[in-house]
């Protein structure tokens, strides 16, 4: 296992996350500096999918892209960002 538990130092795509149950799994909000509950899970796949589920929310996102090569695009950070939000309208 990588010493922050999911991926190497410096990585600023899964700051606050670990690993567990073969996906991502959010320990520290604050660091991930993303929105989000403690417990979230999800992952990042090939050609920029992206998904996530909160159960505390009762709330999941799916991101379904062909960008390719996909590299280091937050499109799927973004969508959640703005789905969060959304909520409290």
């Amino acid at each position: 296992m990588l010493a922050n538990g999911f991926q190497p130092d410096g990585d600023p795509y899964h700051a606050g996350y670990g690993f567990g149950l073969d996906m991502r799994v959010l320990t520290d909000v604050s660091a991930s500096g993303l929105a989000g509950s403690v417990g979230e899970f999800g992952w990042d796949g090939a050609h920029s999918t992206y998904f996530w589920v909160d159960p505390h929310e009762a709330l999941y996102g799916l991101l379904m892209l062909q960008l390719n090569p996909n590299g280091d695009d937050p499109i799927g950070q973004q969508f959640k960002q703005l789905t969060y939000p959304a909520l409290l309208d």
